[in-house]
C-alpha cells in the first residue's frame, strides 16, 4: 500500500507538472494522494479541496492531510482539523456543495412534514471489527426507534442510502434484518431526484449516529438527534445539548424524542451548545453551490 501510494504520488505530479493546470481540484477531500501531490507541488500550482461529508475519520484514524485550501462545511472543520495536526493553510466556511445541489433542484418545493421521523440508514457490516460496538449501536437507533413509533403511532420514513436492485440495498436490508423483529422498508435512495435531502426537509426529526445528513439538516434549521451508544467519544456529534444522546437506555431516548417532537424550533435551537453554522454554514441567500462557484473564478483568474 505505501509502494503504491508513492507511485500514485509521483505519477500524479508529474501528469500535473506536464499538464500545468490552472487549478486542482478535488471533491474527496480525505484524498492522501490529493495531500500527498499539493504538499509536493503547492507552490507552482492552486489546490482547491472542497468537502464531500462529516469526516470522523479525522478522529477515527487520527488522519493528518495537507490542504492548500479547504472549502469545507463550517468553523468546526478548523478546529477539529488543527486537532489533529493537519496542515491546512486556508479555511473557508461554504456549507454542503450536495445538499446545494438539491436546494437548487426542482425537488426543492414540498416543505410540509409528512413524517414525524426520518430514520437514517447507516448499515455498516463489518464496522465493529475495527470499532467495537459501531454496529451494533447502528441497529439499536434503529430498534429504539421503531419501538418508539409503534407504541405512541408516529409516522416513520427510513431514509437508505443504497439504489433499489443492487448488492449493496440488498445488504442494507439484511443489515438491520438482525435488529429489527417487525416488518420494516427501506427506502432506496435516489441521486437523480434527491430522495435523502426531500424525505429529511418532510421529517419533523431527522434520527442518526454520524451521517453527514444529521448536519446538513441541523444547519438548514430542521431538528436533529445524533445517537452514540459505544462510549467511544470518536463517534461523537460535534455538537452537545438536546441533539446529542450518548446514554443507551430506551426510556432515556423515548424522553429525548418525544421532547425534541413537541418542543419549537427555536426552543430547540436554545438548547445546543453552539450555533448550528458552527458544523454547517447555511445561507438562503448565498448557497455553497454560489460560493464554490464563485471561489473558482476568483482563483482562475
Amino acid at each position: 500500500n505505501l509502494f503504491k501510494s508513492n507511485l500514485s504520488t509521483i505519477y500524479f505530479s508529474a501528469l500535473i507538472q506536464q499538464v500545468k493546470p490552472k487549478l486542482v481540484i478535488t471533491i474527496i477531500d480525505n484524498s492522501l494522494y490529493f495531500s500527498n501531490v499539493a504538499k509536493i507541488l503547492n507552490n507552482e500550482f492552486k489546490f482547491l479541496a472542497i468537502q464531500g461529508a462529516a469526516r470522523y475519520d479525522i478522529k477515527q484514524l487520527s488522519k493528518k492531510f495537507f490542504i492548500p485550501e479547504f472549502l469545507c462545511f463550517g468553523e468546526y472543520e478548523k478546529d477539529l482539523y488543527n486537532e489533529y495536526k493537519s496542515e491546512v493553510k486556508k479555511f473557508k466556511f461554504y456549507g454542503s456543495l450536495k445538499q446545494s445541489y438539491y436546494l437548487k433542484s426542482k425537488y426543492n418545493s414540498s416543505h410540509i412534514d409528512k413524517y414525524d421521523i426520518a430514520l437514517l440508514s447507516e448499515a455498516c457490516p463489518g464496522w465493529s471489527k475495527n470499532f467495537p460496538g459501531f454496529e451494533e449501536c447502528v441497529g439499536q437507533i434503529a430498534n429504539f426507534t421503531f419501538k418508539l413509533a409503534k407504541k405512541h403511532n408516529l409516522k416513520i420514513k427510513f431514509v437508505g442510502k443504497r439504489r433499489k436492485d443492487t448488492s449493496l440495498y440488498e445488504r442494507e436490508n439484511k443489515f438491520y434484518k438482525k435488529y429489527l423483529k417487525e416488518n420494516f422498508f427501506i427506502d432506496p435512495n435516489s441521486k437523480e431526484t434527491f430522495s435523502s435531502y426531500v424525505s429529511t426537509s418532510q421529517s419533523k426529526l431527522i434520527i442518526g449516529m454520524v451521517s453527514t445528513l444529521l448536519r446538513e439538516n441541523l444547519g438548514a434549521g430542521k431538528k436533529i438527534l445524533s445517537c452514540n451508544f459505544t462510549s467511544d467519544n470518536r463517534h461523537d456529534f460535534p455538537v452537545d445539548g438536546i441533539c446529542n444522546l450518548r446514554e443507551e437506555n430506551f426510556q432515556e431516548f423515548e424522553k429525548r424524542v418525544l421532547s425534541i417532537l413537541q418542543m419549537s424550533k427555536s426552543e430547540y435551537f436554545k438548547k445546543l451548545s453552539k450555533n448550528k453554522n458552527y458544523i454547517m454554514n447555511f445561507d438562503h441567500r448565498n448557497s455553497a453551490f454560489d460560493l464554490i462557484s464563485l471561489r473558482i473564478k476568483e482563483l482562475l483568474i
